[in-house]
């Protein structure tokens, strides 16, 4: 596999961790908008998880 199409590939997986932390981050507002803070911690939580995902794939760019 040449390097461009690695770049891509780390790209692409590096838009899915940020999208689904978005989404995680969306969805602990929605559980503290109706007061459920142990929900959206596990949310927010997990939305953590992507982004130091995301920001580990970026230093092999």
């Amino acid at each position: 596999m040449n390097k461009r199409i690695q770049a891509e590939e780390v790209n692409r997986i590096i838009d899915f961790h940020q999208t689904r932390m978005q989404a995680e981050l969306d969805i602990a507002a929605g559980f503290i908008s109706t007061g459920n803070a142990s929900q959206a911690e596990r949310h927010k939580d997990r939305a953590e998880i992507h982004k130091e995902a995301a920001e580990e794939l970026k230093k092999l760019l």
